[in-house]
């Protein structure tokens, strides 16, 4: 959602969606169509990668559209990139001229950050994607491996953010109006919580909002462009 919105407000309101063969269940196309109609986005054109004829051209189809058409535009990446998807995306950059380039922005997924193979990929240069709260985090792996002497695994990080929540809430009862902590109310409150991750929210659909910024891959290391807020407006 974010990401989106970043990407839109940039200009690339027009979206070109690759489904990887390694899709791991990201986001589901019908919640992404509904994300972008929301935000008066547009998706051109939906694609699941293969090494199949007919995705060779289709893809070849796509090229030629995007040499040909002025729009600005956007190509999510669902997954991580396998290689006939670089070699579709190395394709289109090369046809295009470094001017016409600009025309088209790569946008990935918040995983992407912590693989140095992507960040390195011609193909995948200045791609965009979401980023973790890299300062909190950092705190986070320092405290951790210098009491537990291992690095720690992503789910430990969201265990220790969900009992920060829990915590949060537990901390209310000191206030003698409170007298439950656990109700819809306090666990969807608008605020949120902070944890190791960064500032989160639980939405009352059951699903969970995270403040991220953004990050843009650049010789192999990420670069931030966008900082993620601390707490939601």
């Amino acid at each position: 959602d974010q990401i989106l919105e970043y990407s839109i407000n940039e200009g690339y309101n027009n979206f070109l969606v690759l489904e990887g063969t390694n899709h791991e269940n990201d986001i589901e196309l019908a919640d992404l169509k509904r994300l972008i109609a929301k935000k008066n986005g547009t998706i051109l054109k939906y694609v699941k990668v293969s090494g199949t004829s007919k995705y060779l051209k289709e893809m070849k189809s796509i090229i030629e559209k995007f040499h040909s058409d002025s729009r600005k535009e956007a190509v999510i990446i669902l997954g991580t990139p396998d290689q006939n998807m670089v070699f579709a995306l190395a394709s289109l950059k090369e046809l295009m001229a470094e001017s016409e380039g600009s025309r088209i922005q790569i946008i990935g997924l918040s995983r992407w950050s912590t693989k140095s193979n992507l960040l390195t990929e011609p193909a995948l240069k200045n791609a965009w994607f979401p980023l973790i709260n890299t300062k909190r985090i950092n705190e986070f792996l320092k405290r951790y491996q210098a009491l537990y002497g291992s690095k720690p695994s992503l789910e430990s990080a969201i265990a220790y953010d969900s009992i920060a929540a829990i915590g949060a809430l537990i901390k209310n009862t000191k206030e003698p109006y409170i007298t439950d902590p656990f109700t819809i109310s306090a666990l969807t409150n608008s605020s949120g919580f902070l944890g190791v991750l960064g500032t989160f929210r639980l939405l009352s659909n059951g699903s969970l909002e995270r403040l991220l910024g953004i990050g843009e891959s650049e010789a192999g290391r990420v670069k931030i462009i966008k900082k993620p807020s601390e707490k939601f407006y």
